[in-house]
């Protein structure tokens, strides 16, 4: 939900100023510009004279949809906190009268009110307060009904359970709001308490006892109520949160303390559309969404900018200087996901791997209408789960104009929250990523892989800092360094087949219309005859970091006993072995895959846990296979 000085209903919009000079204006508008600030509290909003954006129309459609259960779904801080605060003082009975007329009376409700205005007593009910607390469910229930009785006077009768007070309360005119639902789909999913709180609802519900509506971000099925309406399968419920286009062109005429001319606007709403617009929650959509959080952090810090910069500034530079000097601050702090979902999606491969390839486009088959504790467990093999979970996050939005379930990443802000969250399992800065940048110029221009597997070299380092070593550590290493710099189109776990052979190749890299394939293997520490004793983990990860001193040559003459190849006897022989190998494996099926050419060939073997040996295999441009000598 949105907030403003006052009330707002959109209307079509039009730049006040079509001069050049000057380009900002003291005091042009003869009205305060709107304030605008966050919260979640309705009352506060209004009884502090905040500025509103007026959805409230919404509430006469939610109640023609004749439901006694209603969910609603969108992704983390996208305003449904401020909508459920809205309909809770709406039927609250405590606000009939002057109370109604100073919260509503200005606002579209408030002159065409429902006859269930001000007429229910209603049960506030916050599950991310259960769940961020060391309470039970039915503590958390007490706790809620007895602030319920203070406000009400309602007295309880001498009951032995919580839950037949609260069956009580069901017996009367009430209206439930329950906000962050889904936050108890993991942890609490099987907790009895909670099973029994929803199948009293149900029961209510059924019965015409009570209406409940519900907000989150995923559907999840311990909240499972009969004839629940979701509304984001409704059309008519697209705009329900955040801002459309001409909500923002409203912003940019009146928050701002001095009226900015029409090509600075512009270019404004131009950055702020690549940043912070593009979803799609309906395929029927008609127009694009802004995120609200996004778009008020934005606001405030362009006023802020505004401050302290003075006008002859503005009358003296050009559009472009002046358009970033106001879009100068730093990144807002607002998280993307929530650190349970940002858990399942940006630490999962299956997670990055779709959202690399939503730079480009996806497709899926469906969505997942609902969650529960066993299907959350499996989102990191389960494909359209993890896509569908993605979209409910506002990781993933559909593609507009299209009636498939076809997919992208909605803006700039996502790409960069996305990987921001993403880097920070390595440790991994900016100049980092420019580094890989540079590795994979060299690696597509000059078919180098060598500088690529130096930096990988000491993100392996880095990551087993604080983690137990594993064999997928070089594969995952190699996609995420590749993903979070959004320059190819990365393909792992890439099949390859001809007439009835196939293959599976670890990476494959599109560049240019052809294909860089990287296969990746390992050589155990325990394969490695080496004179120190590698009694535990710590000591056998020193060891290994000791592999990074050595030359190539060095690596190459270290002795083995590999019980899988018992007569290769050194590093070397080996490497030569699996390069004759892998060329034998894939590259006659690579070749002869019909929609893109082989460009390159690499095998990177992996000696102990973080020390990297690279040979190119085949080059398009020798036309033969390469063998190292």
């Amino acid at each position: 939900m949105m907030l403003f000085n006052k009330v707002f209903q959109p209307l079509p919009f039009h730049f006040k100023h079509h001069h050049y000079f000057p380009r900002f204006l003291s005091n042009a508008s003869a009205s305060k510009p709107l304030k605008i600030f966050p919260t979640g509290s309705f009352v506060d909003l209004r009884q502090n004279g905040g500025y509103y954006l007026d959805k409230t129309h919404f509430i006469s459609e939610l109640e023609n949809l004749n439901s006694p259960a209603i969910l609603s779904l969108r992704p983390h801080c996208f305003g449904k906190s401020l909508f459920l605060s809205t309909l809770s003082s709406y039927y609250d009975i405590n606000n009939k009268g002057e109370n109604f007329e100073r919260l509503f009376g200005d606002l579209y409700i408030g002159k065409n009110p429902t006859p269930l205005a001000s007429s229910l007593r209603v049960l506030n009910l916050n599950f991310s307060e259960f769940y961020n607390s060391t309470k039970t469910f039915y503590g958390f229930l007490y706790s809620n009904i007895l602030r319920f009785n203070e406000k009400y006077y309602f007295k309880y009768k001498n009951k032995k359970t919580i839950f037949e007070n609260f069956s009580d309360l069901l017996d009367r005119k009430l209206y439930i709001f329950i906000d962050n639902y889904d936050a108890t789909v993991n942890e609490h999913s099987n907790d009895q308490d909670l099973k029994q709180f929803y199948s009293s609802l149900k029961y209510a519900c059924n019965n015409g006892l009570v209406r409940v509506f519900q907000t989150g971000v995923i559907p999840i099925g311990t909240a499972d109520l009969n004839n629940v309406i979701n509304l984001t399968q409704k059309i008519k419920f697209w705009d329900l949160y955040g801002f459309k286009e001409s909500e923002i062109e409203f912003l940019l005429n009146n928050t701002l303390e001095y009226d900015l001319s029409t090509d600075v606007k512009e270019g404004i709403m131009k950055w702020l559309k690549k940043e912070a617009y593009g979803y799609f929650f309906h395929r029927y959509q008609i127009e694009g969404i802004f995120n609200p959080a996004w778009v008020l952090y934005y606001f405030k810090k362009i006023m802020e900018q505004m401050k302290f910069i003075d006008e002859a500034f503005y009358n003296n530079q050009d559009t472009s200087v002046i358009i970033k000097a106001l879009l100068d601050f730093p990144s807002d702090s607002h998280s993307l996901l929530s650190i349970e979902a940002s858990d399942l999606i940006v630490d999962d491969p299956l997670g990055k791997s779709i959202f690399m390839e939503a730079s480009n486009q996806l497709e899926s088959e469906d969505i997942t209408q609902q969650f529960d504790h066993t299907n959350i467990d499996k989102l990191t093999t389960d494909r359209n789960s993890l896509l569908s979970f993605m979209y409910y996050n506002g990781v993933l939005t559909y593609q507009p104009n299209s009636l498939q379930y076809k997919f992208q990443i909605p803006n700039n802000d996502v790409k960069k929250k996305f990987i921001e969250n993403a880097l920070e399992n390595y440790d991994w800065k900016e100049k980092d990523l420019m580094s890989i940048t540079k590795c994979l110029q060299i690696l597509e221009g000059k078919y180098d892989i060598e500088p690529l597997c130096q930096f990988v070299e000491k993100t392996l380092h880095k990551l087993l800092k604080n983690n137990d070593p594993n064999e997928e550590d070089l594969i995952q290493a190699f996609i995420d360094t590749l993903i979070f710099t959004f320059y190819a189109d990365i393909k792992p776990e890439f099949w390859v087949n001809y007439n009835v052979d196939e293959k599976i190749i670890d990476l494959v890299r599109m560049s240019t219309g052809k294909r860089i394939a990287i296969e990746c293997d390992n050589i155990k520490m325990e394969c490695i005859k080496l004179n120190e004793i590698q009694d535990n983990t710590e000591e056998t990860t020193k060891i290994s970091s000791s592999l990074l001193e050595k030359s190539e040559d060095e690596i190459l003459k270290l002795e083995i006993n590999d019980p899988n190849q018992p007569s290769l006897k050194t590093v070397g022989e080996l490497l030569e072995w699996k390069i004759k190998k892998q060329s034998k494996k894939y590259l006659e099926l690579l070749e002869k895959q019909e929609d893109e050419s082989l460009r390159c060939s690499f095998i990177v073997l992996r000696i102990g846990l973080h020390r990297l040996i690279s040979r190119k295999v085949y080059c398009d441009d020798l036309k033969e296979n390469l063998v190292t000598k």
